[in-house]
C-alpha cells in the first residue's frame, strides 16, 4: 500500500506540474505539452504495472504456502 500511496503522489505531482506550467506561463506550444501528456501517460502505465505486480504476488502469497519466505523476498 505505501509503494502505491508513493506512485499516486508522483502522479499527481505530475499532473498539477504539467496543469501550473500551462497556465502560468501559457507559452507552452504544442510539442512542450504533448510531451509532458506523454511523461503523464506514462508514469500512469508504470503505476497500474506496479499495482499489478503487488496484486499479483498477493495472490501467490496466499495460495502458495510452501513457498511464503521466497514470494516475500519479491
Amino acid at each position: 500500500m505505501a509503494i502505491k500511496r508513493v506512485f499516486f503522489t508522483i502522479l499527481v505531482t505530475l499532473t498539477t506540474s504539467i496543469a501550473l506550467q500551462a497556465n502560468q506561463r501559457n507559452i507552452l506550444d504544442d510539442a512542450s505539452y504533448k510531451q509532458l501528456a506523454e511523461q503523464v501517460e506514462y508514469a500512469k502505465s508504470q503505476c497500474d504495472s506496479i499495482d499489478l505486480s503487488i496484486i499479483n504476488l498477493r495472490q501467490r502469497y496466499m495460495q502458495e504456502h510452501n513457498n511464503r519466505n521466497a514470494i516475500a523476498k519479491e
